[in-house]
């Protein structure tokens, strides 16, 4: 045995040797044993009388919301204000590095969530509520709850910046006032 392990010399008196292949046929037995596999059925998400290729398009249509609203809350609430002046706080420290761009994403997160709690409040309240309770239609209950956005965002913009803009969207026409009617992409 010159320079050669073994088994046994690795093991405690030969324990490991002894034991691997009641090991390997316990792992085997287990691996191959039929589980039953509890999957769910699309139906038990969406009603019965629904078509394939409706339920398909229904979940098509959610996986996109969903992949596209993260952004849009970024864009109208005050996370990037947040975010910018925690990078500015710490740049004005002098810290390379102390807190991580993580700690101040999440900083920011939570302190645009203290910012902008009664403004989603009053979107629940306006729009959301009426429209789970079957209240409102889905339209005008969107409307109503984007009015206390619109009203935050049109609060958070300066009146020259937005005039600018709105000339440049519109080319030689008119702007539109800053308020409760300045539409949204804009804003």
């Amino acid at each position: 045995m010159n320079g050669q392990i073994s088994f046994r010399s690795i093991s405690r008196n030969g324990m490991l040797c002894r034991c691997a292949p009641a090991l390997g046929l316990l792992i085997a037995v287990l691996t191959l044993l039929p589980v039953s596999a509890n999957a769910q059925d699309l139906g038990t998400l969406f009603s019965d009388e629904l078509s394939l290729s409706r339920t398909s398009l229904m979940l098509i249509g959610g996986i996109t919301l969903l992949s596209i609203v993260p952004g849009l809350l970024i864009m109208i609430t005050c996370f990037p204000f947040v975010v910018t002046v925690l990078s500015i706080l710490r740049q004005a420290l002098g810290l390379q590095q102390s807190p991580p761009g993580m700690v101040i994403v999440s900083l920011a997160l939570f302190l645009t969530y203290y910012v902008m709690d009664p403004v989603f409040h009053a979107a629940w309240e306006a729009g959301l509520e009426p429209m789970v309770n079957d209240q409102l239609p889905v339209e005008t209950a969107l409307a109503r709850a984007m009015e206390p956005f619109r009203k935050f965002m049109s609060a958070q913009t300066d009146p020259n910046t937005f005039a600018e803009l709105a000339v440049l969207r519109a080319g030689d026409a008119i702007a539109p006032a800053l308020g409760s009617e300045a539409p949204l992409s804009l804003l």
